[in-house]
């Protein structure tokens, strides 16, 4: 009899579990689909950001796992992360290297911004911040700016019709190819590339 109990104990015990499992893998699966039909931020994707100071452009990307990837128009990455706060609109923050100019490493280059997307999802408009921490004794130089800058989204767009060749140099005689080096006969030379 007190066997019985015992098993019968172990029965509804197991019923809980199995019971317990079942409800939070279909709480999960639920999430998982709220998560998949939400609408995407309009800041996810890559764009091409001009600050006011009229440095080169920037190429930078908006990740939907919260990362952002910049590459500045002098070849300089930043790796950060940004988030959402409202539909349209988000904050973030990016860090690089900073060098003097014999390009030894000086500290620590922190961009904060606050962006606000368009309403076509086009184009967006930021206003930053930039703080420089120097390496080894921390030294900061706080907050500078406002700065402000503007991003067009990078579309996909389809092969035009070809102005020019592009005409492949030919590894001389006898030469190992190392690399392929592609000259092309630009007909803007020396003029400068304008956005549509």
């Amino acid at each position: 009899m007190h066997l019985n109990r015992i098993m019968m104990g172990l029965v509804v015990a197991l019923l809980f579990v199995i019971v317990g499992l079942q409800s939070a893998i279909l709480l999960d699966q639920r999430k998982d689909e709220d998560e998949t039909t939400a609408t995407p931020h309009p800041l996810i994707g890559s764009w091409i950001m001009q600050t006011e100071d009229g440095e080169l452009p920037a190429l930078i990307s908006f990740a939907p796992t919260g990362t952002v990837y910049q590459v500045d128009g002098d070849g300089t990455t930043a790796l950060g992360a940004w988030t959402g706060t409202g539909p349209n609109t988000a904050t973030s923050t990016v860090l690089s290297r900073y060098e003097d100019q014999a390009n030894a490493p000086r500290g620590w280059k922190t961009v904060r911004a606050d962006i606000a997307v368009d309403d076509t999802n086009t184009a967006f408009t930021s206003t930053y911040t930039i703080q420089l921490a120097a390496l080894g004794n921390g030294a900061s130089s706080g907050q500078l700016g406002p700065g402000r800058a503007e991003g067009r989204r990078i579309t996909p767009e389809p092969v035009g019709t070809p102005v020019a060749p592009l005409r492949v140099r030919e590894t001389p005689p006898g030469a190992t190819p190392t690399s392929f080096l592609i000259d092309a006969a630009l007909p803007i030379s020396g003029a400068a590339i304008t956005s549509p």
